[in-house]
């Protein structure tokens, strides 16, 4: 153990605290920084690099920083033995052929359908660093992340362990080193326990995490780059409810992104859980970061390279590490207060709350209230795909006045460095909505809204931002969600065309699908309506006949819609006899499992 220093940094307002240990050595450090910064978490990884006497074990995602590049160099060049294991993704970068072209052995994961997404080094044996932080320009002086750095033999083991199996090539098996494995840091004035799990070894990571979480009885702070995991997001909605305080800090691609109805954005406008998006268009919130209960005994932090999605809980290679430790989740919990930028006062609503057809113009409402404090100016963000024909679309009425358009614009923005795809921004420049009365409402109209053929269906939300007299856009804490339903036959021509892909992915899209497709052929049946029914019908006549496997992803739908018809259907209606022919074509269907 090297001998141990006597000062310790001191963490204000997101800076790095290290807590100065006379057995164990802990720090803790949050960025981005700027080149150079002696707190930068590149700098604390050339530092950590640089103690290495004996062996550096490095399992990274992904090397792209020329600094970190040159110390592993350095410390191979001085005697110490450097292994790598790497994301099959980057391992032939400009930054990995130096490595190896220095002599060090590295590794691949060499799995196109999981990734490597580990960012842990240990030298020597006996420290080690964790976090989200990936050893790259970006995370380093760009992205919001965390580096959790120990000296500690027992913790150093348990990652060198995972080093051993990665190496050995067992990176996505599930039985091997598959334990929650703990440790307790000895420190100055007092002791830390530690827990530490990896994935996909771990076969109940999820479970792991939902026990974490649930002990919690007073708060929980979240900072989450993809946060994917229903039963997480359940959990935080049933905590809220219960009067705990619940408060989240999101990526910014969780509302500007594709799959914006498969995350959990939509749990947290629904449950009323005060939460913002990352709004640094230089870069992204990467942390992966849930806080317990900071101000109590059972306070913990959970972090590490998972994000809380069954990519990063079950099929990945990643880490969790869970610190119980006071002080240290006051200080995740302090970088997460200082990234929330929120208001305290303000709401949208929107009327109609559910669109039907993806394909067919749209309009809406969008209700802006100043919740009691008055607001300057409004920033209403579409979803990604989601398009006003032109700002002549727009209009807005307040105090009384209809069709205000002094200060109401359209705007297309790129909403970060990461994406090239841009979304459009309703901006009310000058709305100056009162704290109470007649004008602290606004209403902005929208019409002649499209949206891209392939937009998932689901639940969006207007990201809502206003503006105090400071004039500095921060998230309103009552944002509004849309409901996007696919008519029938647009559902029943995805499902045409997800039969037939040759995506990895559309075995699973599928299946999604297939509860919109059967709820839509429902309500048609309900009306008499039968031209998508009978597309529907030919599709899995033909999928059946051409033993298509995925037609056992269509085949359950079968006979309840057979149901439906029976239930439905008379002698005389819509359309009577047509349902009772394909009433008897279902029913052929529904006596052949398709095997």
């Amino acid at each position: 153990m090297r001998t141990v220093r006597s000062t310790a940094l001191v963490t204000l307002l997101g800076l790095a605290l290290a807590l100065v240990l006379p057995a164990s050595e802990l720090g803790i450090f949050f960025g981005p920084r700027k080149p150079g910064d002696p707190n930068g978490l590149d700098t604390q990884t050339v530092k950590l690099i640089q103690t290495a006497k004996k062996r550096i074990n490095a399992a990274v995602h992904e090397l792209r920083l020329q600094s970190i590049t040159d110390a592993l160099i350095a410390a191979h060049k001085k005697g110490v033995q450097v292994r790598m294991v790497g994301e099959d993704k980057y391992y032939d970068n400009d930054f990995m052929k130096q490595i190896r072209a220095a002599g060090i052995p590295t590794k691949s994961d060499e799995n196109p359908n999981a990734i490597m997404h580990n960012k842990f080094l240990v030298i020597d044996g006996i420290r080690m660093q964790t976090g989200s932080y990936n050893l790259t320009d970006t995370c380093s002086y760009n992205n919001y992340n965390n580096l959790v750095i120990i000296e500690d033999a027992a913790v150093s083991k348990i990652f060198d362990d995972e080093f051993e199996q990665l190496w050995a090539g067992h990176i996505y098996d599930e039985t091997v080193n598959g334990d929650v494995h703990k440790a307790t840091l000895k420190l100055k004035d007092r002791e830390v326990e530690v827990e530490v799990f990896f994935q996909p070894r771990n076969q109940d990571s999820e479970e792991t995490v939902l026990e974490r979480l649930n002990t919690s009885k007073q708060a929980i702070d979240v900072m989450q780059f993809a946060f994917f995991n229903g039963k997480v997001g359940k959990l935080l909605v049933d905590k809220f409810t219960g009067k705990q305080d619940v408060k989240a800090v999101i990526d910014y691609s969780m509302v500007f992104g594709d799959f914006e109805p498969y995350n959990q954005i939509g749990r947290l406008v629904e449950g009323q859980i005060p939460f913002c998006i990352g709004d640094d268009p230089n870069g992204k919130l990467h942390h992966k970061v849930f806080v317990v209960d900071p101000d109590t005994d059972n306070a913990m932090v959970l972090t590490g390279s998972a994000n809380s999605s069954s990519a990063g809980f079950n099929k990945n290679a990643e880490n969790i590490i869970v610190l119980h430790d006071q002080k240290v989740a006051q200080m995740y919990r302090d970088e997460c207060v200082r990234l929330l930028h929120r208001r305290d006062a303000g709401q949208v609503t929107i009327a109609p709350r559910g669109l039907t057809g993806i394909g067919t113009p749209q309009h809406f409402d969008i209700t802006v209230d100043s919740g009691g404090k008055p607001m300057q100016d409004i920033e209403l963000s579409l979803p990604f795909h989601w398009r006003v024909g032109s700002a002549g679309d727009l209009s807005a009425s307040k105090d009384g006045q209809a069709n205000v358009r002094t200060g109401l614009a359209l705007q297309t923005r790129i909403p970060s460095r990461y994406t090239t795809i841009p979304v459009q921004v309703i901006v009310f420049k000058g709305a100056n909505l009162t704290a109470s009365g007649a004008g602290a409402k606004a209403i902005v109209r929208v019409k002649n809204l499209h949206m891209d053929p392939e937009t998932l269906p689901g639940k969006y939300c207007i990201y809502a931002r206003g503006s105090g007299s400071d004039g500095n856009l921060v998230a309103l804490p009552q944002m509004p969600l849309i409901y996007l339903f696919r008519t029938s036959a647009e559902n029943v021509g995805f499902m045409a065309k997800l039969l037939e892909s040759k995506d990895i992915r559309a075995s699973k899209d599928l299946e999604f699908l297939m509860r919109d497709v059967e709820s839509s052929l429902e309500k048609d049946i309900e009306k008499g309506d039968v031209s998508a029914l009978k597309d529907f019908v030919f599709l899995a006549e033909k999928a059946q006949k051409d033993s298509n496997p995925r037609y056992k992803l269509v085949q359950p739908a079968v006979s309840p819609l057979l149901k439906k018809i029976n239930f439905a259907a008379g002698d005389s209606g819509p359309n009577a006899d047509t349902l009772k022919q394909l009433a008897a074509r279902l029913k052929a269907l529904a006596g052949s499992r398709g095997e």
